[in-house]
């Protein structure tokens, strides 16, 4: 595997590239670029499998840079290696076409493994980037929900989504480990904070809501 390594920290790029080449045979480092416009031009040149490219370089940043080597080079993964976790950043370089996002504090061992992945078509994030996608999707879907869904206590949104499902109260009840009459009474207080009277009330309601069920 040919891997062309992209960042302006000469210290930083020199330690792993050495590092890569003692620990891991089967992976060659075929270039060195200190600013995004170098990584292009090598990308063309030395013709790499993947390239482990920073964010934040002189004269053309990680993003631009990968959006670019990717439009003539699509065959080439590429794999974020930096120290900003920034939501922007994550989101720009995914965005961009980007295979990976990796920070700085990663071990050797799981940036040998990343690069091994991405090479075989998986997307491999830090476990601390993995957490804030999750952040981004749920405050994502959240943005998207009905007022009426906030209205709700948290136990009658699960119950809410539980009835929409077509579960009974018995059901229900099993499932968030209460009593039958308990969750009745939840039932009760949802038709009346939500002025329904029927099941299917409740059901066109979270279709029409496209609540995740």
């Amino acid at each position: 595997m040919r891997v062309l390594l992209a960042d302006d920290q000469k210290l930083f790029v020199d330690s792993l590239g050495r590092v890569l080449g003692s620990r891991a045979k089967d992976i060659e480092v075929c270039g060195i670029a200190y600013d995004g416009k170098q990584a292009v031009e090598l990308s063309d040149t030395v013709k790499p499998d993947i390239i482990l490219m920073d964010i934040r370089m002189p004269i053309l940043d990680g993003v631009e840079a990968t959006r670019q080597i990717l439009q003539k080079n699509p065959e080439v993964r590429v794999m974020v290696l930096t120290t900003f976790d920034d939501d922007e950043y994550i989101r720009e370089a995914l965005g961009a076409g980007a295979y990976g996002y990796l920070l700085k504090n990663s071990s050797p061992e799981e940036v040998i493994a990343s690069i091994r992945a991405v090479i075989h078509g998986a997307v491999q994030v830090s476990s601390e980037v993995a957490r804030k996608l999750v952040q981004q999707m749920y405050a994502s879907v959240e943005a998207h929900l009905p007022e009426w869904f906030y209205a709700l206590s948290p136990k009658e949104r699960e119950i809410v989504v539980l009835l929409s499902k077509g579960f009974s109260a018995k059901d229900i009840a099993d499932k968030v480990c209460l009593a039958e009459q308990t969750v009745r009474n939840y039932i009760s207080s949802i038709y009346r904070k939500l002025g329904v009277r029927t099941r299917t009330e409740i059901i066109r309601l979270v279709l029409n809501a496209r609540i995740p069920t």
